[in-house]
């Protein structure tokens, strides 16, 4: 297994190396359209023929885009697809044109990046950068598997989390994503993979030694017994096991060719439903993005961006297959939204949490999820639009596994015991009692007690599964 482990993990790495290879050939033959993306990056129907080329030549192509010589961005997608994570990782590479490749956990892909120095106009240094799918290592991992071990992409920077395996990256998986304790010890070799932050794990079957133990020790007794039984008993055994292999055999295949017309079915079904996705992201999804850029209305724009985001999120979750996530993940993402809408209504944002949360303390289930990020839109959303206030203030704690996240701000609104409820409030209360929880508005004095009260909409939501 050591050659074998050795030989896969020069496999990855070739793959890397072969993806920059062709990547750096397809950017000379494209370069004035992507020279003339860079000095228009408004041309959204230009990136899209750009996106639609890379495609037909990599079908695991996600995403790309090109940069300064400082490693920004000249097409800004609000980190739909080049993320924060990937954005640092280009502003790295601009200063030294290194790279290793890991698994970006992305706001509607885990992908990996590759990045190549890039030229334009005159002689102005900058990066090209292209995003793919993860479908190329599962695909490496699973003909190179052999039965009774399970081969692994693990970080080799943070201790035994799995990147990728046979059935895909983490959000494929039915399992922890960390090697336990007891999978460490069993790990028989091990190898880097050059360029990249990866370690390629062997992880033998638990069960592997002692059935080939137990085996031998049958075949032995076998043997023994063997030359204690006459011939004719011998004979009536090996006929027997003959008809059984045949049967099992049968069994076998008409299971096979189920399995098989099954998946076809369902991957059908998958392809049919990403198609409709896509479209509907490209065509809506495109028009609200311009919309937020050229709207020169405050509000517009903000209501542009809040119906891009509730767009994304249902793309989002339909493609995930409404599968639970973790509370640190749903966390993560909601602070990276509001501080892109923040930002954008140049507000301050001032965010703080009681607890630092790991994918396995909580999990949240699809319509948990779902709920509590629409409140939580919505309640963000009013305060911009009605409010208008110079800073939002966000606290989230955990009370007897029981979230509580309040949303603050200073801006000029009446006194709540004057509001008129609307369909956005009906709606609030009516997703926290579907969360069998809570939803309260207030108005208080700020902390030091001067100034513009404060007024805020406090959640409450039990947290009933732990991951």
């Amino acid at each position: 297994m050591e050659k074998s482990v050795t030989a896969v993990s020069i496999e990855v790495s070739f793959l890397i190396e072969s993806l920059q290879t062709s990547l750096n050939a397809l950017v000379e033959r494209y370069q004035s359209e992507l020279e003339h993306f860079a000095f228009n990056p408004d041309d959204q129907s230009q990136y899209t023929y750009v996106s639609k080329e890379i495609e037909k030549y990599y079908p695991d192509f996600f995403a790309f885009t090109v940069t300064d010589s400082d490693g920004s961005p000249f097409y800004d997608d609000f980190g739909e697809r080049v993320g924060e994570l990937c954005r640092s990782d280009i502003r790295r590479f601009a200063q030294d044109n290194r790279l290793s490749t890991y698994i970006h956990p992305g706001p509607s892909e885990y992908h990996f990046d590759i990045m190549l120095p890039w030229a334009y106009g005159n002689q102005q240094k900058g990066v090209f950068f292209a995003s793919f799918k993860l479908r190329m290592f599962a695909r490496v991992l699973k003909t190179s598997e052999v039965p009774g071990h399970q081969l692994m992409l693990v970080r080799s920077d943070i201790d035994d989390l799995i990147e990728v395996t046979a059935q895909g990256g983490r959000p494929d998986l039915t399992r922890d994503f960390q090697l336990s304790q007891d999978e460490r010890r069993r790990v028989t070799h091990q190898k880097r993979v050059p360029l990249t932050k990866w370690t390629l794990v062997d992880l033998p079957d638990e069960t592997l030694f002692t059935t080939h133990s137990r085996q031998t020790h049958y075949e032995a007794i076998a043997t023994f017994a063997g030359f204690a039984l006459i011939s004719v008993l011998m004979l009536f055994l090996i006929m027997r096991k003959e008809k059984q292999r045949v049967l099992a055999e049968r069994a076998l295949r008409e299971s096979r060719d189920e399995l098989e017309s099954a998946n076809q079915r369902i991957a059908e079904w998958n392809e049919n439903l990403q198609a409709h996705m896509q479209d509907l992201h490209d065509d809506v999804g495109a028009k609200l993005l311009t919309l937020s850029h050229r709207c020169k209305n405050p509000l517009n724009s903000e209501t542009a961006r809040s119906a891009l985001a509730d767009l994304r999120l249902t793309i989002h979750d339909l493609g995930r297959q409404r599968t639970a996530v973790p509370l640190a993940h749903v966390l993560a993402d909601l602070r990276a939204e509001m501080q892109e809408r923040m930002e954008a209504a140049k507000i301050d944002l001032q965010w703080s949490q009681s607890h630092q949360l790991s994918e396995s303390d909580y999990i949240l289930d699809f319509r948990q999820r779902f709920n509590l990020i629409r409140i939580l839109r919505e309640a963000l959303s009013n305060a911009i639009r009605h409010a208008q206030p110079t800073t939002l203030r966000v606290e989230v704690a955990i009370d007897n596994d029981i979230l509580r996240v309040s949303l603050c701000n200073d801006g000029s609104v009446e006194g709540v015991t004057d509001w008129t409820p609307g369909t956005g409030m009906r709606n609030m209360r009516r997703r926290a009692e579907e969360l069998d929880g809570t939803i309260e508005w207030s108005q208080s004095p700020t902390r030091n007690g001067t100034g513009p009260r404060e007024t805020c909409v406090h959640v409450g939501c039990p947290l009933l599964n732990k991951a």
